[in-house]
């Protein structure tokens, strides 16, 4: 039950500081609380005109054990469909 109240406090929680919704690629437990990684879709109107493909910005979080996120970073930016 806990690492669904995690997923939603880290989804309410990017949504409020980018206004986009996101995808929790992953999350694990630790000893402080939660580590996660999420992607947003930062879509760009000069993109969509041209024919390019979506960026997606991913990142990664950390929550304390009380669900709050206690830091994130931006890990890369890569276009949609791209392989890693």
């Amino acid at each position: 039950m806990s690492i669904n109240v995690a997923i939603e406090e880290l989804k309410n929680f990017f949504y409020d500081l980018f206004d986009r919704d996101s995808r929790i690629t992953s999350i694990m437990p630790s000893e402080d609380g939660y580590d996660a990684e999420l992607e947003i879709v930062q879509e760009d109107e000069y993109m969509r005109k041209r024919g390019r493909k979506d960026i997606i910005a991913v990142y990664e979080a950390k929550m304390d054990n009380n669900f709050k996120v206690i830091s994130y970073n931006r890990k890369e930016l890569k276009e949609r469909g791209s392989i890693e």
